[in-house]
C-alpha cells in the first residue's frame, strides 16, 4: 500500500473521531478516602488495523500501534505523571492512561481528558463542600464532541494534505462502494476488476462508517442523591453515560454530566453527642452542687 493511500485512510478515519471504529472510554472513581482514580482509554478496532496494515499480527497487536497513535498525547500524559500502557479490550486495541490522586482537591480540570470540561466555574471536577455533619460531593462536567474532534490531532497521526482526488486517481476508486466502469469502443460498460488495494480501501471505508463508542463511567463509594446517567449499577454505585448514543452528541452538541452524593460525617456526630452528654452531666453535677450548697447555707441559720 503506498504511503499516500495509508495517510488518506488515517485522515478519513480520525479527522472525525466520532465516525469510525474507535472507542473512547473515560473512568473516574472516587474512593471512601476521597482519592480519585482517573483512567482514559483510546482504542481502535482490531479489524480496522488489520485492514490498514497488511503486516498486522494479531498475536502481537501493539507492535505497529505507533503508526496510528500520536506520541504527542502520550508525552503529555507522561509529563503529568500518568501511567501509560498498551491494552486490548475485546476487539479494540489501544492505549490506557491512568493516574491516582491522593485527594480530590489535587485533581484539577486541566487533567480532564480531551472533550471534557467543567460545567461550572469550579476548577475541581470533584467538588467537595463540607458542613458540620456531612459533606456534599458534586461532579458537574460537560462533554463536547467538537472539542474531542479537534483533539483528534493529538490522539492520532493525521495527514490532511492528501486529497481524495489523488487517491481516486492513484487507485481508481470512486466515492461509492462499487468499482469503476470502463467503456470499450462503444461496447457495453464492463466492471474493472478491483486490485487488492482497492478492495482494502472499500473494506476500510465500510468499517469507518460504523459509529464510534464513547462513554464515561463514574464510580462513587455510595448511592448518588442526584444524577443524569444513562445506566446505573446500584450494587456497585457505578454510573455510566453512553455518550455516543445520545442524540445531542450525534448532532455534535455538548451534553452535561451531573452526579451528586452526600457523605455523613459520623465522627463529628459522635463527638457532638459526646460533648452534649458531657455538657448535660456537668450541668447536672453543678446543679446538684448548687442545691446542696444552698441547703447547707439555710441550715446554718
Amino acid at each position: 500500500m503506498n504511503k499516500k493511500f495509508l495517510f488518506f485512510i488515517l485522515a478519513l478515519g480520525v479527522t472525525t473521531i466520532l465516525s469510525g471504529c474507535t472507542k473512547y472510554s473515560t473512568s473516574i472513581e472516587v474512593t471512601k478516602k476521597d482519592e480519585v482514580i482517573l483512567t482514559q482509554k483510546s482504542m481502535v478496532s482490531a479489524d480496522l488495523l488489520k485492514a490498514i496494515d497488511s503486516d498486522f499480527d494479531d498475536k502481537n497487536p501493539h507492535a505497529r500501534l505507533d503508526r496510528i497513535f500520536n506520541n504527542k498525547l502520550e508525552n503529555n500524559y507522561r509529563e503529568k505523571k500518568f501511567n501509560v500502557i498498551n491494552i486490548r479490550d475485546e476487539n479494540y486495541i489501544g492505549r490506557q492512561f491512568s493516574k491516582k490522586y491522593k485527594h480530590a482537591k489535587y485533581f484539577f480540570s486541566d487533567n480532564l481528558p480531551p472533550g471534557y470540561m467543567m460545567a461550572t466555574n469550579s476548577d475541581l471536577p470533584v467538588d467537595i463542600k463540607k458542613y458540620p455533619f456531612e459533606a456534599i460531593y458534586t461532579i458537574n462536567l460537560k462533554f463536547d464532541p467538537q472539542k474531542l474532534k479537534t483533539a483528534a490531532n493529538d490522539i492520532y497521526k493525521l495527514e490532511k494534505s492528501v486529497k481524495i482526488s489523488e487517491i481516486r486517481e492513484n487507485n481508481r476508486v470512486e466515492n461509492t462502494e462499487h468499482a469503476e466502469m470502463e467503456e470499450y469502443d462503444g461496447a457495453e460498460k464492463k466492471p474493472v476488476e478491483m486490485s487488492d488495494e482497492e478492495k482494502r480501501y472499500l473494506e476500510i471505508k465500510q468499517q469507518l462508517e460504523n459509529p464510534a463508542i464513547m462513554d464515561l463511567t463514574i464510580k462513587i463509594p455510595q448511592e448518588a442523591s442526584e444524577n443524569n446517567a444513562t445506566t446505573v449499577d446500584s450494587a456497585t454505585n457505578t454510573y455510566i453515560w453512553k455518550l455516543s448514543e445520545m442524540e445531542k452528541v450525534k448532532n455534535g452538541e455538548s451534553v452535561e454530566i451531573l452526579l451528586k452524593y452526600k457523605k455523613t460525617n459520623y465522627f463529628s456526630i459522635v463527638i457532638s453527642i459526646l460533648i452534649l452528654i458531657s455538657t448535660i452531666i456537668i450541668f447536672n453535677k453543678n446543679k446538684k452542687y448548687t442545691e446542696n450548697e444552698s441547703d447547707e447555707t439555710k441550715k446554718a441559720f
